[in-house]
């Protein structure tokens, strides 16, 4: 009789979490189903709470789903499986984690942080990672909210070896930039502002390498395919992939972030993907165009001695790929603002 008394009891406990997950779920994108905006917090990785790779919190959307795929599993994974990142004496030691990122696919931003971390086990090749997906949200949402709120969760992790504190972080995290975005809804939308990002731009190579900086990076990206300093209405090729390090004062990081994505969604438009790799206190980051796979992403622990900066690189650039470059300049086309 105990038996079957405890049958129903686990049969209503299950229901009430799976009616929990969809009230939670259908909160997520505001009060109603076309608000245009949705929130997800996810978390990833390792952390002490899990004797191994943690379970998925928060992974309830397709585009979360796939950013742990490439970034985690393939990305990461493989570069570890391939020991890309060894210790070896020949090579420059590689960096240790501690990034921000911010991937911009159409109108969906993630933005994110990953820190050096260990399971129960004590096992620490893989990090933790926290992210944030924002749907039909500004960029400047993701730099001044959700950010800052992603060092909370780092912080709250680390001080703990709870996998429900963990958990409780992450709810409560969601909570929060929810109710931001229903209290100011200047949030919702994902303008480019292409004009701005160029001139932003632009102001970042003042200094070091000057403008001349600038166009060998633009050199590298275009050399690459992407198309990038094309003229507006020729083909572009986003089945290219390219990457460069570019120069960022560190507490410029996350501006700087948002301007590179505005600039190549200015020239390619939103089926452009980007992902920007912010390492703490460098003075550097690392921008990625395209889908990227286990290749790109060797840049994520590779120093500066390991990777030199595009800025740096004294490119053979010809007259006729200068001249476009001074017309983009000069002549901003707002034909293809996003």
């Amino acid at each position: 009789m105990k038996n079957k008394l405890r049958f129903p009891s686990q049969i209503c406990e299950s229901l009430k979490r799976i009616s929990d997950k969809v009230k939670g779920g259908l909160h997520l994108t505001g009060q109603s189903s076309d608000s245009g905006w949705g929130i997800s917090v996810a978390a990833f990785g390792k952390h002490p709470g899990w004797n191994d790779h943690m379970e998925d919190i928060g992974l309830d959307t397709d585009v979360l789903a796939e950013l742990k795929r490439v970034l985690y599993l393939e990305g990461i994974g493989r570069n570890i499986d391939k020991g890309t990142w060894g210790k070896d004496k020949d090579k420059p030691a590689p960096r240790d984690y501690g990034h921000e990122f911010l991937w911009v696919r159409g109108n969906d931003i993630v933005a994110g942080r990953l820190w050096p971390s260990r399971d129960g086990k004590g096992r620490s090749e893989y990090p933790m990672i926290a992210c944030v997906h924002c749907s039909g949200l500004s960029l400047k949402f993701a730099v001044k909210t959700v950010y800052p709120l992603l060092e909370k969760i780092e912080r709250l992790c680390v001080e703990t070896d709870s996998a429900d504190k963990v958990r409780q972080a992450v709810d409560t995290a969601r909570a929060k930039l929810v109710q931001f975005v229903e209290s100011d809804l200047s949030v919702v939308g994902l303008s480019i502002d292409y004009h701005r990002a160029i001139a932003e731009l632009t102001t970042l190579f003042h200094t070091g390498s000057g403008q001349e900086g600038l166009i060998r990076v633009l050199y590298h990206m275009d050399r690459d395919g992407v198309g990038i300093c094309q003229t507006p209405g020729r083909t572009v090729f986003l089945q290219q992939r390219s990457h460069a390090r570019v120069p960022a004062p560190p507490d410029l990081h996350r501006e700087a972030a948002c301007s590179w994505a505005e600039f190549i969604f200015g020239r390619l438009g939103r089926t452009a993907t980007v992902l920007v790799l912010m390492p703490w206190g460098e003075s550097w980051m690392d921008v990625i165009i395209g889908e990227f796979t286990s290749t790109e992403l060797y840049c994520l622990r590779a120093s500066l001695r390991a990777i030199t900066l595009d800025s740096d690189v004294a490119y053979d650039i010809d007259a006729r790929f200068r001249d476009r470059i001074n017309h983009l300049f000069q002549n901003l086309p707002a034909g293809r603002d996003a």
